[in-house]
């Protein structure tokens, strides 16, 4: 499936769009009105006074500002809470909780623990990534 460009005749959102060929009815992801197909810029000969690495820069910036938006849209209503660790089976729940005081007991308590094995090993002259050691 070719990659195609549309921009939106009513509100001038410009994005790319995989489509097939018998699909022709593509709508705004923003407003849902009727899009136009554009020309791509893969074909499009650079005149003007700008360089070809600014408008390189340019189409990089469009491109990344749509992964920005696509992530925004997937992070949107998630908290902290919801990136978090798995367990068995596919379910998910937090390793500890933030703002809780007995959890924050734990943290200090492992990263002391983690401080120590350190030591140890650097007692022993084993690097930290080396060598396999008992934890």
């Amino acid at each position: 499936m070719p990659l195609y460009e549309y921009i939106c005749e009513n509100c001038g959102y410009e994005f790319e769009e995989l489509v097939s060929d018998s699909d022709s009815d593509i709508k705004c992801k923003k407003c849902n009105s009727p899009v136009k197909r554009k020309v791509s810029s893969f074909f499009s000969v650079v005149t003007g006074s700008e360089s070809l690495d600014v408008k390189i820069g340019k189409e990089a910036e469009k491109r990344w500002e749509m992964h920005h938006e696509r992530q925004e849209a997937r992070r949107q209503g998630k908290t902290l809470e919801k990136f978090n660790l798995p367990q068995k089976k596919g379910v998910y729940s937090p390793v500890m909780a933030l703002g809780d005081k007995d959890e924050r007991s734990k943290r200090v308590e492992y990263s002391n623990a983690l401080k120590e094995h350190r030591k140890e090993r650097e007692k022993r002259g084993q690097a930290q990534f080396t060598e396999a050691g008992p934890f």
